[in-house]
């Protein structure tokens, strides 16, 4: 199950498609979405790690 609101618009949109080749792309791109926000997620965790890291400072 997708936490990201565009990859959940993109999933549902992918469910309700009929075409074999729309619901592969829409469900794939879903998958990006997903792992988009992932990364978005974890560089910034990353930047407030590093702001925090006094040894850099």
């Amino acid at each position: 199950m997708t936490t990201d609101p565009l990859a959940k618009q993109i999933a549902q949109a992918a469910a309700g498609e009929k075409d074999y080749t729309a619901r592969a792309i829409l469900t794939e791109l879903a998958a990006l979405a997903e792992e988009q926000a992932r990364r978005i997620t974890q560089t910034g965790g990353e930047i407030d790690g590093r702001a925090w890291n006094h040894e850099q400072w």
